[in-house]
């Protein structure tokens, strides 16, 4: 069985939390809550429907779907509902084998989930808020990142093989290491990381590439990426692996006190994670979000300053998105509202936007187009408008 009091959040979605909550209302068991994330699942994979994206996604999964399908999901929402103090103890599957065991064990809500549900079903807003409050509390991990991003913006380096190598495939595991080693110092002198630890890091991968048997190098670049990021999270001083950085800045950003996204970097990327609020504990627990009024009319000069890094022509609206976000400390929301209002030439500004709906290839995993109405959109250009 698992144990509680974990200081990690072991889940990504926070709309399991909250329909999770919604649904121990009725005391369902452990399959009845399993089939509710499948629910809520396919009804947003079904959304994505023509979005071609890299990665193993969501709805590929859901295409073989058995008793067994998201039962650790299902598990990590009840952890985290018991950690939170919102659902009574009881024993939860922590392996595979497990399941039949709990599959019709019920789950019920503590006094405080009572109340908590109570204020979903009121204000979902204001339930939101304090649930914040509880997992920022509840999360040492969760809170360590946001007071680090206080102090700066986290950036780890994305090695890839495209544009470095004349046939990537052909190219040897001893030569990946060694331009990886140069570009990801190089990486390191331009985002002032000297805390990064070089020759740790140019160890752990020399060791990797002799251990690694010719093949796909699909795994290996993972393996490589994950040494890199796991050595510069240690740089940025932060106590916890890779996946436990994944949950915590995707949450983050879920709640809207984080933002990421991937920069382009001489044909990489570079991952980028940012604060867009302050959170205070004393005297009480508060939360001051870089909103719409505050930022619209610097979005709106923003747009034209950091297109111009991509030169002209139509670029991906997601690259554009994450410039301007990470620029201003904002989250994706509020530059898709200004974007929305330009399409219809709603302010008065010197230049003008055009939008596309030709696709530029597959999205990364954390990308997306922008949403008008019932159209979609990839791509944009930015244009100075003609004197009359």
């Amino acid at each position: 069985m698992v144990i509680l009091g974990d200081s990690i959040p072991r889940l990504t979605d926070l709309a399991y939390i909250v329909e999770g909550l919604r649904l121990m209302k009725t005391s369902p068991t452990f399959e009845t809550l399993r089939l509710k994330l499948i629910d809520i699942s396919r009804k947003r994979a079904e959304k994505q429907i023509g979005i071609p994206r890299s990665g193993f996604g969501v709805s590929r999964r859901l295409l073989a779907v058995d008793e067994y399908t998201y039962w650790s999901n299902a598990k990590d929402v009840l952890i985290e509902l018991m950690n939170l103090k919102l659902v009574k103890e009881s024993p939860v599957p922590s392996k595979r084998n497990h399941v039949a065991f709990n599959r019709n064990r019920n789950y019920e809500l503590t006094i405080l989930g009572q109340t908590m549900l109570t204020e979903l079903e009121e204000n979902e807003l204001a339930f939101r808020e304090r649930l914040l409050e509880l997992m920022y509390k509840a999360h040492s991990h969760l809170r360590s990142l946001v007071v680090s991003l206080e102090k700066r913006d986290i950036f780890v380096p994305a090695y890839k093989l495209e544009g470095r190598f004349d046939n990537p495939h052909a190219a040897d595991y001893v030569n990946i290491i060694d331009d990886a080693i140069v570009w990801v110092r190089k990486k390191a002198e331009q985002y002032g990381l000297s805390r990064v630890n070089l020759t740790d890091l140019e160890t752990r991968l020399r060791a990797k590439a002799c251990t690694r048997q010719e093949g796909p190098k699909t795994g290996f670049l993972n393996a490589l990426n994950e040494i890199v990021e796991s050595t510069f999270l240690r740089a940025y001083g932060l106590q916890f692996d890779n996946v436990t950085f994944e949950h915590l800045y995707r949450l983050g950003e879920q709640m809207h006190i984080v933002n990421y996204g991937y920069l382009r970097d001489e044909k990489s990327s570079i991952l980028v994670v940012f604060n867009t609020a302050e959170i205070t504990e004393t005297p009480s627990f508060q939360v001051a979000r870089h909103g719409i009024s505050d930022y619209e009319q610097k979005v709106l000069e923003a747009i034209p300053s950091e297109f111009q890094a991509f030169g002209e022509g139509f670029v991906p609206i997601h690259d554009l998105r994450i410039r301007v976000c990470n620029k201003l400390k904002i989250n994706n929301e509020i530059f898709d509202y200004v974007i929305r209002k330009l399409f219809k030439e709603s302010y008065k500004v010197d230049y003008q936007i055009s939008l596309l709906r030709d696709m530029p290839g597959v999205l990364p995993p954390s990308a997306e187009p922008l949403k008008i109405n019932n159209e979609v959109y990839f791509t944009i250009t930015v244009m100075l408008k003609k004197e009359v």
